[in-house]
């Protein structure tokens, strides 16, 4: 039963005092009426009257009615059970699914009830409350394994229930993000985990991991690192294969070591054909492999089938133009044009303004000179505003007037111009990813000290404030602030320039450096120049690339204007595709430019997908990609009874580590934890007449109910 407490800021004396006084003004206001009323109407207009003085008295008072309801809740256990796809695996213990029914079936697990209460739960990519358990609960579909989440939703359960402790029947192999071994609020339950299946090594093969590019160009040959897993395979050949669709690009045989180990292995492939692309890495199985669900595994790479066009322009023949020729012809994802100027004219002829204005990206070696075309240069600075990447490296022919022209869309300025020569060697300035001075991990530390002197002029070069500086000069063993290597990203427009040359010298005369160190860092330059960093106004993706069947296909997207403002009239459908298999679907808009959706019922396969967005009729953009449905070899990666993480989980929260088959004392060493006991809950609610909106329309609701039956009386 609920129990009543009534409070006022006003003493119960006081009311009592203002409540007499109210009936009392009632009685007499209405003792005598004009014109007379019979005396059951002056009794009711009495009450009326003295029933609103009193409330309003009351409220004035700011009176409180407050509920109490109290409740005693028994000790509950929640038991979590695992429901994800590695419990179909049978080993040497058997089908670890019948090792869990089996063991809920066990009078050990019944006794929890004794003196408690129990809650199912089931663990899967979201944990599930089961009302009640019934074998038939348990489907064992669950593509991952989140316990540190179920631990989570059993935590939240405490805030209404009385949850005393946590029984974890699972194989301990945790896929989802994190580990609960390191999250304080799911250790604050204790846990008694119950390890299901074979802790030893089980005889397996599988693909751990896939290493490649997921933008390609076509005609270029790809590397794909795997990595491959086994256990219990010593002396089996396997043969590792790269296809699309039936076709087989690449194939490795490899010959498996004792003992679980992990391989790596690499293949490659040369695609052909543009768009977005589809591959398939598989290892053969070896005999009493425990699963082969975990030896394919699938990636997409989107084809480019396009060469970036560069434009080398040099003011004369030199070793750098020579080296950085070979550097970039040597790439094929690149499209390499070259014009040297001669005494008078170029060697070949003028630039035509087309191939200027048409090159991805511009490369100019000692250029412009005093020979330079005026017009020459305005078309390579309206390029390098609009489209094309430019790349600068000197000479000691370069002219400052001439240089002057291309201002605009060099990332430094020339406070002060010489044609003195000096010797500089390069220092780093930047992070060890810089984009441009990335090197390849097996590159000695400290490359760049070992690297000979090239030469510069004796100019004062600046950067611009919007520039980044990568490196410096550094003069003998002074380190100055003079920049060597800089480069510039305003409004779109990429420029970068190393402001020495003799570049070469790199290659040729690096004594304890790697020879092809110049190589590395034009590559990274070229490459940087060349990537349109474009601010996309729609964007349309899978939340993820890999879906399970039966899993919800989530679409997001994002739509802008020209400004980059969202738009939200925007309307988006999406069309999706698998051979015969075909889907529509319109985004639902969230507001802010944003969108939604989501595909149910699709089967497995390999889809590509095209969104059109469409605004007041006119298509604004199609976005094209690719999505798969199958099966995850995820909960396949470990094969084994993870016995380790269950001891650590149970050991840190305070609990126990059982087996099946030695559950005899679970219920008594749960029932012996100091927190199973029972717990009384109060609920409080309360009610404030002096706040509330009802409380003013009775007390009108009184004033005017009197009131109108005055007026039908014609009492004045």
């Amino acid at each position: 039963m609920p129990e009543f407490e009534f409070s006022s800021s006003f003493s119960l004396f006081f009311l009592f005092v203002a409540v007499l006084v109210a009936v009392m003004i009632s009685i007499a206001h209405y003792r005598r009426t004009n014109p007379p009323v019979p005396p059951r109407l002056r009794a009711l207009l009495t009450l009326l009257r003295a029933s609103a003085l009193a409330f309003m008295c009351l409220l004035l008072g700011e009176p409180i009615l407050s509920f109490l309801n109290r409740n005693t809740l028994p000790p509950t256990t929640v038991i979590l059970l695992d429901n994800s796809r590695s419990m179909t695996i049978s080993d040497r213990t058997g089908s670890r699914s019948d090792q869990l029914l089996s063991a809920l079936d066990r009078a050990d697990i019944r006794q929890l009830t004794e003196g408690g209460d129990i809650r199912f739960m089931t663990i899967g990519a979201k944990p599930g409350i089961l009302d009640s358990f019934h074998p038939d609960s348990l489907r064992f579909d669950a593509n991952e394994t989140n316990i540190s989440l179920a631990l989570k939703a059993a935590v939240q359960m405490t805030h209404s229930d009385n949850i005393t402790s946590v029984v974890l029947l699972s194989d301990g192999n945790d896929t989802g993000p994190g580990s609960p071994l390191f999250d304080p609020e799911v250790l604050t339950l204790p846990v008694f985990a119950v390890a299901i299946g074979d802790t030893a090594e089980q005889r397996d093969v599988l693909i751990r991991k896939i290493t490649t590019n997921s933008v390609v160009h076509a005609g270029m040959r790809i590397p794909v690192h795997v990595q491959i897993k086994s256990s219990g395979s010593a002396g089996e050949h396997v043969k590792i294969s790269l296809k699309k669709e039936s076709s087989l690009l690449d194939q490795k045989e490899l010959i498996l070591d004792s003992g679980t180990r992990e391989y790596q292995v690499a293949l490659a492939y040369t695609p052909t054909e543009a768009g977005i692309q589809r591959y398939s890495v598989e290892v053969s199985s070896v005999p009493g492999e425990l699963t082969i669900r975990n030896n394919r595994a699938s990636f997409s790479a989107k084809v480019i089938d396009r060469k970036a066009g560069v434009l080398i322009i040099a003011g004369s023949p030199s070793p750098d133009l020579a080296f950085v020729r070979r550097i970039l012809e040597a790439d094929s994802a690149l499209r390499v044009t070259v014009q040297v100027e001669s005494r008078s004219e170029f060697a070949a002829r003028t630039p035509d303004p087309a191939l200027v204005a048409g090159s991805d990206c511009i490369v100019l070696i000692g250029f412009p000179t005093t020979r330079s075309d005026r017009s020459l240069l305005q078309e390579i600075r309206m390029a390098a505003t609009q489209r094309s990447g430019l790349l600068f490296i000197p000479s000691r022919s370069l002219d400052q007037d001439a240089l002057a022209e291309l201002g605009p869309v060099l990332p430094f300025t020339v406070g002060r111009f010489s044609d003195t020569e000096i010797s500089v060697f390069l220092h780093p300035v930047g992070h060890p990813l810089d984009p441009l001075l990335k090197l390849p991990a097996d590159f000695p530390d400290e490359p760049w000290s070992t690297l000979p002197p090239v030469f510069t002029l004796d100019s004062r070069f600046m950067a611009k404030p919007e520039s980044d500086v990568h490196a410096v000069r550094r003069i003998r063993t002074t380190i100055t602030t003079e920049p060597f290597l800089l480069s510039r990203n305003i409004n779109k427009a990429r420029s970068v320039a190393f402001l020495a040359y003799g570049l070469w010298r790199w290659n040729m005369l690096a004594d304890r450096s790697p020879a092809d160190i110049l190589d590395h860092v034009v590559a990274n330059s070229i490459r940087w120049l060349t990537t349109r960093e474009e601010d996309r106004r729609i964007r349309v993706a899978p939340l993820k690339e890999i879906f399970t069947e039966g899993e919800a296909v989530e679409f997001e997207a994002q739509v802008y204007n020209e400004t980059l403002s969202p738009l939200e009239d925007a309307h988006v459908q999406i069309e999706a595709s698998s051979g015969r298999n075909r889907f529509d679907l319109v985004l639902t808009p969230l507001g802010s430019g944003q969108f939604e959706g989501q595909l149910s019922g699709v089967p497995q396969g390999d889809y590509t997908f095209v969104a059109e967005v469409v605004v007041e009729g006119n298509t604004l953009g199609r976005i094209e990609g690719t999505f798969t449905v199958g099966e995850s070899n995820a909960e396949f990666l470990e094969t084994r009874t993870n016995a380790q993480f269950l001891r650590q989980l149970a050991a840190r929260s305070g609990g126990a580590y059982y087996t099946p088959d030695r559950l005899s004392t679970l219920a008594s060493d749960v029932r012996s934890l100091p927190s199973f006991r029972t717990r009384e809950i109060v609920k409080s609610s309360e009610f404030r007449f002096w706040n509330h909106s009802l409380s003013l329309f009775a007390a009108l609701f009184l004033f005017a109910l009197e009131w109108v039956i005055r007026k039908r009386s014609g009492m004045l």
